[in-house]
């Protein structure tokens, strides 16, 4: 899929933190049972949630067992991804908001094949990274040269030209929910201990 067909032209900003989704969200995983996202009361650090686009949400969050959780959640469809896991790998789990009949599922998905992705996540050069998505996976060309593909790759599809995309690098694993029709990413970094969140915007190159 051409990702620049979906680009709104001009569209670039960073997404606040978001507190509009129930003290409670509770989820119904394809396999793997119920799961529960409490917001927390007061500042935590730990956790962080983002509104992407009219009804989308990205939350991340820390789970037993020294655990990281990420998910995409559609309050308009009903659907969530969650990813969970280590800094070698993720797995991806698909399911609703406990409740919702949808019949339809979140996937994984190779959508992302054949486009270029300048990310800037800050005001330096240094801030800056190019990501080719091809076969599957994802080489990143960082400001200085350097090339990096993380060891797992995957992306799930949760909304037109919206996609949850997980990168494991071993030392660190990155999860970012990437809204492409607006060039825009909101995402987290954990390094097996704790987790730092960001929020960017895209630009899409010449395939």
């Amino acid at each position: 899929m051409d990702l620049r067909k979906l680009l709104l032209p001009g569209f670039a900003y960073i997404p606040p933190r978001s507190f509009e989704l129930p003290a409670s969200v509770k989820l119904t995983l394809d396999g793997a049972g119920a799961d529960e996202i409490l917001f927390p009361v007061g500042e935590d650090n730990s956790f962080y949630s983002a509104k992407i686009a009219d009804t989308i949400y990205f939350i991340s969050r820390a789970a037993e067992g020294g655990e990281r959780r990420d998910y995409a959640i559609d309050t308009s469809s009903g659907l969530v991804t969650r990813v969970s896991g280590g800094t070698d790998g993720a797995k991806f789990d698909f399911g609703v908001i406990e409740g919702a009949a949808a019949a339809e599922r979140h996937a994984l998905t190779r959508d992302l094949d054949g486009n270029r992705v300048k990310w800037t996540f800050g005001p330096g050069a240094e801030d800056s990274m190019t990501a080719e998505y091809s076969g599957g996976g994802v080489a990143i060309t960082y400001h200085n040269g350097s090339v990096k593909s993380p060891k797992a790759f995957a992306a799930a599809r949760v909304a037109e030209g919206v996609y949850l995309c997980c990168e494991a690098f071993g030392e660190y694993r990155v999860t970012k929910l990437c809204d492409f029709g607006k060039d825009l990413a909101v995402g987290s970094v954990f390094d097996g201990k704790g987790a730092s969140f960001f929020g960017g915007w895209g630009k899409i190159l010449q395939i």
